[in-house]
């Protein structure tokens, strides 16, 4: 069974960037939890990208976190 993308990434000349941005976040999240040899540098990397993602998704201004800072 294949799969399809449920985002629309192109209308006519446009893209529809937060469609492309909504199935990244969802096949990032998908990704972590699905490798349990996740390191946890690249685990932190990834969340802070979530979080700054799901902030601009709630219309909330998110500081950059540096996936250093913990």
């Amino acid at each position: 069974m294949s799969q399809k993308s449920t985002a629309v990434a192109t209308t006519d000349t446009s893209i529809d960037w937060q469609a492309v941005a909504d199935e990244l976040a969802g096949a990032l999240r998908t990704t972590m939890l699905r490798n349990p040899t996740l390191n946890a540098r690249d685990w932190d990397r990834a969340s802070a990208a979530l979080e700054r993602y799901e902030g601009a998704t709630c219309g909330v201004e998110v500081e950059f976190r540096n996936p250093a800072d913990g």
